[in-house]
């Protein structure tokens, strides 16, 4: 991987300040004037940290639709090396430590990945870890495997 640039770890800081913006805002909307009792910090921090990740999904798949990720080589310095590294940095930051953390029960992980862009069969899960999601396509009736990494080789489908 080459070195990401200034501006692009900009793009991203912009779009992830974005989803935690909106995440706050949220969580106090929708909780800051319940009557949560001596718990109501906490449950607006946590609301907060959940919702900022659900719109940080939600911010990464716009930007994916408005800046399709490249398939095969990418030219250093090009449009497309930007794309790349800002769909990088989403998952560096937001969703490689929720899908290495092992806290996600196995049927969870399907909404996970089907959230960020993989595309998976009827009663299809996955114990293991899918990188690059918006490349896999699984079919139906699958268990990929207990801390499986999913190796893309050979299977990458052309967009």
């Amino acid at each position: 991987m080459r070195k990401i640039t200034a501006v692009r770890i900009l793009v991203f800081a912009l779009l992830s300040t974005l989803a935690i913006c909106a995440g706050v805002v949220t969580a106090w909307l929708s909780l800051g004037h319940l009557p949560l009792g001596d718990f109501r910090g906490v449950m607006l921090v946590l609301a907060a940290i959940g919702l900022s990740w659900a719109y940080a999904v939600v911010i990464y798949r716009i930007f994916l639709k408005l800046f399709p990720l490249p398939v095969g080589e990418i030219a250093e310095g090009s449009h497309e090396e930007a794309v790349y590294h800002v769909y990088a940095l989403f998952y560096l930051i937001f969703f490689n430590p929720v899908m290495r953390s092992g806290l996600l029960p196995i049927p969870m992980t399907r909404l996970l990945y089907r959230a960020l862009g993989a595309q998976i069969g009827e009663n299809t899960y996955s114990g293991g870890i899918i990188y690059d999601a918006p490349f896999v396509e699984l079919g139906e009736n699958c268990l990929i495997g207990e801390h499986a990494p999913f190796d893309l080789a050979g299977l990458v489908k052309e967009v």
